[in-house]
């Protein structure tokens, strides 16, 4: 009997299966609890009081939901640059959306949109920003910054070393750098200017020996000092000591074909005795009664202390001495003596010590040497300093 009526049940729930609630919602239909939403295909109906009854309304258009996608923005690091560079340009990036990436800058800095470029306003850190915003179909990218620095640009002197420079052919070198118009130039000083003299970017040499030379460049807002750069020129020279090439020292002894020679002195300022010897020369005395200038042929008189001594085996006959004057010779046919060596004999082992007096013309600043030629079989040549 229990088993018959278990079976009765089951099929009256088969049947009559669910209630007016749990039916699908359509406008119109009975519904159970006011204000229960049901969303069916694309409307969404709520179940309202119409009169005594609860049925579904007319159901609103459920919009269709969008899921945007992600995107992303390549931009690889950037390397140090250098402020000299004044800007950089930037390329037109999109992200991986093909959306256009906006730059911005802070730092050391500054981004200009128009031109899409970085302008580096001076030395320290630079950092670029690149952002994208997204739009209806791409979320917003993750911003990426990179930071790198903006440095001084280095610079560096090229000087080559240099070989052994003769003195009796070279006089000196010159450095043309080419120098950038906004970057210091290069500075030239020498440390042995016994050696070798230095006016701007002309190297002189002055005497044998090790010319060192130091080679400077400064550096400013945009460029660091160059390393200093030194370099030693070996100063030789292949003349003869007292040849044309190679004057010598007033004072020093210079000895050819057994002939010594030294000249101890040039004066240029004589005594009244010059004056009194030279009768022709009536003006010879200046109002402090020193004997130097002629003031009608516009010519004065100097003085040459020296001493010549023959160590040879011949008899040694003096013809000629001249002054030289920067590229100017004055030799015994236009030179004024009043004491002349020309003519003069020295046997084998005589020396003689004395003046000979030399009437130039009275424009003439300064003697680079002179000369005194003597000859047994063939001419002997002897240079001097000589600077007044």
């Amino acid at each position: 009997m229990r088993k018959a009526a278990l079976a009765t049940l089951l099929i009256t729930s088969l049947l009559f299966p669910v209630s007016a609630q749990a039916a699908t919602a359509k406008a119109g239909a009975k519904c159970t609890k006011a204000k229960t939403t049901q969303i069916v295909g694309t409307k969404k109906f709520t179940c309202i009081k119409s009169g005594n009854k609860l049925v579904w309304d007319k159901g609103v258009t459920v919009p269709k939901a969008v899921v945007k996608k992600t995107q992303k923005i390549e931009f690889p690091p950037m390397e140090n640059v250098y402020l000299a560079n004044e800007a950089l340009i930037l390329t037109k990036a999109v992200s991986t959306g093909g959306l256009v990436v906006s730059y911005s800058a802070s730092g050391a800095c500054s981004y200009d949109a128009a031109s899409n470029s970085v302008t580096l306003n001076s030395i320290g850190k630079c950092s670029i920003t690149t952002s994208q915003a997204g739009n209806a179909n791409y979320l917003p990218a993750p911003s990426i910054t990179r930071t790198f620095e903006i440095m001084k640009t280095p610079q560096i002197i090229e000087v080559q070393e240099f070989a052994a420079q003769d003195l009796a052919e070279v006089q000196g070198l010159t450095f043309p750098f080419t120098i950038e118009a906004d970057t210091p130039e290069v500075v030239i000083t020498s440390t042995t200017p016994a050696i070798c003299k230095v006016d701007g970017e002309e190297v002189t040499f002055v005497a044998v020996g090790d010319c060192k030379l130091t080679f400077t460049k400064a550096g400013n807002a945009k460029y660091e000092a160059a390393p200093t750069i030194n370099r030693t020129i070996k100063i030789i020279s292949s003349a003869v000591a007292g040849s044309e090439k190679k004057p010598a020292d007033l004072g020093e002894e210079i000895i050819k074909a057994g002939l010594s020679v030294t000249v101890d002195a040039i004066n240029e300022e004589v005594s009244d005795a010059i004056c009194e010897a030279d009768s022709a020369n009536e003006d010879c005395v200046d109002e402090n009664g020193t004997g130097v200038f002629d003031p009608e042929s516009e010519s004065r008189y100097i003085e040459v202390l020296l001493t010549i001594t023959n160590n040879s085996t011949a008899l040694w006959i003096a013809d000629q001495l001249a002054l030289q004057f920067k590229d100017d010779i004055f030799d015994f046919t236009s030179v004024y003596t009043i004491d002349s060596l020309e003519g003069l004999e020295l046997e084998p082992g005589d020396s003689i010590t004395g003046s000979y007096f030399v009437l130039l013309p009275n424009e003439l600043d300064s003697a680079q040497s002179v000369v005194i030629y003597g000859s047994t079989e063939e001419e002997i040549s002897f240079f001097f300093k000589a600077k007044l």
